[in-house]
């Protein structure tokens, strides 16, 4: 069996973590960090990495709408690299567009406040770009 997929929604305060099933076919919102810096979210992402067996790591890009990156995109790919490089683990980068306002969406239906649980916010955020990223998967194998 593959190693789970972590899908990272990326904040200089808060980061939504989700991770797959262990067939890798649907996606569960695991927390939410708060961290200080890039060390301290890489010690925490590096704790993740060892207590769930995780060889693969998905960030949201967050593109502009017009789908060009800009400084926001360029830090994440910076971050991606940093993990990649520390935790020795594959980095990949999906399209994030929208996944705040998804996100948000289903708490409002479900009778939540996004804006009082930023939180669940950001982790409902990683579910759908880790659901993304495996559906873009499955129908390219």
């Amino acid at each position: 069996m593959e190693p789970r997929i972590i899908a990272l929604d990326y904040g200089k305060r808060r980061i939504g973590v989700a991770v797959t099933d262990a067939l890798r076919i649907t996606a569960q919102p695991l927390t939410t960090l708060i961290v200080k810096d890039y060390e301290d979210a890489v010690r925490q992402i590096g704790q993740l990495i060892s207590k769930y067996d995780l060889a693969h790591i998905v960030l949201g890009l967050p593109l502009r709408l017009s789908g060009e990156s800009g400084k926001a995109a360029k830090e994440v790919q910076e971050f991606g690299s940093l993990l990649g490089e520390r935790l020795h683990v594959r980095v990949e980068y999906y399209d994030e567009r929208l996944t705040s306002k998804q996100a948000e969406r289903v708490m409002r239906d479900l009778g939540e406040k996004p804006s009082r649980d930023k939180k669940k916010v950001d982790s409902l955020s990683a579910v759908f770009i880790l659901q993304g990223f495996l559906e873009l998967n499955s129908t390219q194998e």
